[in-house]
């Protein structure tokens, strides 16, 4: 094979795909290892790189978010217009993401890594609220002869619910954030000179 056609990969990264060959094919020749992972850094297990990681998450959290928030704006309660336009900001954040993530720009991943802080530090304060309500009617619950409260259930349902979601929401914004001190990496790597 032609040595200008193949480059290989010097990453210490192993990302468990493929046939374990460290050569790039002529198509990739400029990209820094196998499966566009430029960092090194992978995410899921070694399996995939973080930047494909970060990509997916992003996509997908920008169809979800963008769903949940028509949902939202179909709803015409003061509350569920906020959630809507909030959902909004956040898909337009994951978008930045993607276009940050192909022009090898980190700070475009800023918003979308505020935006999704203040929703996790919402989310932790109504568990927080709920799990008071829920435990408060629990007590309430016993004095009243053990009589089923459909209240109890609702706050014990959401803070189930929410602690779930809030989990899975710290996990997606890790590989984020993953993403974005990949991003930044690399351009640093490439804008130091190179030593001779």
């Amino acid at each position: 094979m032609d040595d200008k056609s193949v480059a290989t990969n010097k990453s210490p990264a192993t990302t468990c795909c493929g046939n374990g060959s460290n050569e790039i094919g002529p198509t990739n020749q400029y990209k820094y290892g196998p499966n566009n992972n430029e960092s090194g850094a992978t995410c899921c297990c070694g399996s995939v790189s973080i930047e494909t990681g970060t990509k997916v998450v992003a996509i997908v959290s920008c169809v979800l978010y963008m769903i949940v928030a028509i949902v939202n704006l179909l709803n015409h309660q003061t509350v569920h217009l906020l959630h809507g336009v909030f959902g909004i900001a956040l898909s337009l954040a994951y978008l930045l993401v993607v276009y940050g993530q192909n022009v090898r720009n980190p700070w475009l991943f800023l918003p979308c890594l505020i935006l999704e802080a203040i929703e996790m530090i919402f989310s932790g304060f109504i568990i927080i609220r709920n799990l008071v309500c829920s435990r408060e009617t629990l007590a309430e619950l016993k004095k009243s002869a053990g009589k089923y409260s459909e209240y109890v259930n609702d706050c014990t349902l959401t803070v189930i619910v929410g602690v779930g979601f809030f989990v899975l929401n710290v996990w997606l914004y890790s590989i984020i954030f993953r993403g974005f001190m990949a991003v930044k990496e690399v351009k640093s790597r490439r804008s130091r000179p190179a030593v001779v």
